[in-house]
């Protein structure tokens, strides 16, 4: 399908509409919002604008725009009620627990020389939880994912923008990124593929598009930060595995003599590292400057196994910057599940967007490619203890209700917030170029902007396009409003995601049944 880029900008908070509702374009996250700032103060003074920070080692961290501010402070641990409905217990109540000791993390990487801790952290998570799931160990590639966060796959497979970088520095690898490029990568099937396949090495050679993935992305937990950041990093690493998360290196605050770490001041995140474990009664007599109490978390970095502990350290819990950012842990599933993927959104994440309401109805039509099956549908939950129901139409004429309901409703509630994909309780036929929509009401509480969209943001997502007849939303399933033709929204998708297969045997193992309850 050719779509045309469209460039357009459009202030936070600004309603429009041509329609009978007005949707609202949310805020961009303000971390992000700083970093664009400054690297356009720093191109407007002719300093050259890089991607990662140096310290000594390779760091690699840029904020994402998807602003979820909202989730700090919320919690993904069950109430003592629910958990008792549980045939185990997940709250953690460990003093000290840790997935290096249990075999539940591969061996340590070396991100040097370039600023690609980001592609490590997401490739450790996702190497823990298949440890987790199912006990296989995986050798993911960095290379070919920090590679195409930043040159397009094809033409509509598309990169984030890319930034001039400082002398010396690479003008892909040394971009930087955050979970939300890896979540949009991954999601689309742009990985992740195997070490063995595009190893660490040879960076003048780019990696071809013909390596298939060794696993498909089926979930993504987002770990929130602010108040609630321990309880819930703890309930992930133990429920779950490995937690990729943001960081702010800063030399002066580690001690090598211990491997320890503590950063009491007011910068943002600068690097990824992951989370494997805690300590409780870990000493601050260990930390260059202590914090008030004991307790720190146990690291995983990327900066090989010659740094630290063999690789690891520990970061107080007080620590100023480690709950900034929220945390995420990235689930995958067998990749003869589904052999086609319905998406508009190759850029993932960018933006939000309201309906004035705690129910949001969105759907996107699309044009099935092939005689298959619609067996999975995906989208972004952007709050707690969310509801939804799901629905495909075929046949659709026009608007995503026209046409046949040939499955639905299917609910159910979805109890910690990111990227959800849910097999269907009956797989919907598609015959090749029929339209068909997928239909999501989703329920979300004390989220102002739940709609979560692709959008263009200058400096990070420039090549999103949409097309009008694709993406839509609706206050009450019957009246749909098209986000283009009809809101004026130039280059706005849904982030909803269609999954097909030849054949109906699939059941998708890959989502913890914690997520779904």
């Amino acid at each position: 399908m050719l779509r045309v880029l469209v460039c357009a900008c459009l202030m936070w908070g600004m309603a429009v509409s041509a329609f009978a509702f007005t949707v609202t374009v949310g805020p961009v996250d303000p971390d992000f919002s700083a970093w664009r700032s400054d690297i356009a103060e720093r191109a407007a003074a002719g300093a050259q604008v890089s991607g990662t920070v140096s310290a000594g080692h390779p760091l690699g961290y840029r904020p994402s725009p998807l602003n979820l501010e909202h989730l700090h402070g919320t919690s993904i641990v069950p109430t003592a009620e629910a958990a008792q409905d549980m045939a185990w217990n997940p709250v953690p109540t460990e003093a000290s627990y840790s997935l290096v000791d249990l075999g539940m993390v591969t061996p340590i990487r070396d991100q040097n020389p370039y600023g690609t801790c980001w592609t490590f952290a997401a490739m450790a998570s996702l190497e823990s939880t298949r440890l987790m799931s199912d006990g296989v160990s995986m050798d993911l590639s960095e290379k070919y994912h920090a590679y195409f966060g930043y040159n397009d796959f094809n033409a509509e497979y598309v990169a984030y923008d890319k930034h001039v970088v400082d002398p010396g520095d690479d003008e892909t690898y040394d971009q930087g990124g955050n979970n939300e490029i890896s979540m949009a990568l991954f999601s689309r099937w742009t990985g992740p593929v195997s070490e063995a396949d595009v190893p660490y090495e040879d960076f003048s050679t780019a990696p071809g598009t013909d390596v298939q993935p060794m696993r498909h992305l089926s979930a993504v937990w987002i770990v929130p930060g602010g108040s609630t950041f321990t309880d819930n990093m703890k309930y992930a690493i133990k429920n779950i595995g490995a937690v990729s998360t943001g960081m702010y290196w800063d030399d002066g605050s580690y001690n090598a003599a211990t491997a320890s770490f503590y950063y009491n001041g007011a910068e943002e995140p600068n690097h990824q590292v992951t989370f494997v474990g805690w300590n409780d009664d870990y000493p601050r007599t260990n930390f260059t400057s202590q914090p008030t109490a004991n307790g720190a978390w146990l690291v995983r970095n990327s900066w090989g196994t010659g740094w630290g502990q063999s690789g690891y350290f520990w970061i107080s819990y007080e620590d100023a910057a480690i709950s900034l950012e929220d945390g995420a842990v990235f689930v995958s599933s067998d990749t003869d599940e589904y052999d086609a993927v319905y998406c508009y959104d190759p850029l993932g994440p960018t933006g939000e967007i309201s309906l004035s309401s705690d129910t949001s109805w969105m759907a996107n039509v699309f044009t099935a490619s092939d005689d298959h099956a619609l067996e999975c549908v995906s989208f972004f939950n952007p709050g707690v203890d969310s509801t939804y129901e799901i629905y495909v139409y075929t046949g659709v004429s026009g608007a995503p209700n026209t046409g046949i309901l040939a499955m639905g409703p299917q609910s159910g509630d979805v109890s910690a917030p990111g990227y959800v994909s849910l097999p269907l309780d009956s797989p919907v036929s598609l015959t090749q170029g029929e339209d068909f929509s997928i239909v999501i009401k989703l329920g979300t509480a004390n989220v102002v902007h739940p709609v979560i969209v692709e959008c263009p943001e200058a400096d990070y997502s420039s090549k999103a396009t949409a097309s009008s007849g694709q993406s839509y939303v609706s206050l009450d399933g019957t009246t749909w409003s098209d986000l283009v033709a009809d809101q004026g929204l130039t280059n706005y998708n849904l982030c909803i995601k269609g999954f097909a297969a030849e054949e109906s045997d699939m059941i998708n193992p890959g989502i913890p049944l914690l997520l779904l309850q």
